[in-house]
């Protein structure tokens, strides 16, 4: 049996040490604001751009790494990724670049991945997990949706 070799354009972000991938066919915007461009409404955070409010979610969050601190007024470097009709802002420490990568799927290893799709070998040895942007949005939902209750 073969395998299907899939490759996609993907722009890379960094969070802490980790490298990772998102999808470019779902992104619609990369952005640096100020802190104070980032509020609370109902508990959420929410980003207003160009006047339109976005969730304003921060990848280390949705990973159970811990929230980002909005209010020391260094730039938050974000990504508007879009699912069908939603979009939020992911909050990311640093947007790396962007290169084709060939993505390993990794569900024979895990059973559960969950806002992971696959895995990508950058070179020199280093990986980067592959984002699902569908699961992105709604794991940000749920975390959303914890938030305000």
């Amino acid at each position: 049996m073969r395998k299907a070799v899939v490759v996609i354009d993907g722009l890379l972000v960094r969070h802490g040490d980790s490298t990772f991938i998102l999808p470019f066919e779902f992104i619609r915007e990369i952005f640096e604001l100020d802190g104070d461009q980032i509020g609370s409404v109902q508990g959420r955070k929410v980003a207003l751009i160009r006047g339109e409010p976005f969730a304003a979610v921060s990848l280390g969050e949705l990973l159970g790494m811990g929230p980002p601190d909005y209010s020391s007024g260094a730039p938050v470097r974000g990504v508007l990724v879009t699912f069908k009709t939603v979009s939020i802002l992911l909050v990311v420490d640093a947007i790396v670049g962007q290169r084709k990568v060939v993505i390993n799927n990794i569900s024979k290893i895990l059973d559960r991945t969950g806002i992971v799709s696959g895995v990508a070998q950058l070179g020199g040895g280093e990986l980067a997990l592959v984002l699902s942007t569908s699961e992105l949005i709604s794991s940000a939902r749920a975390s959303a949706g914890k938030a305000a209750a």
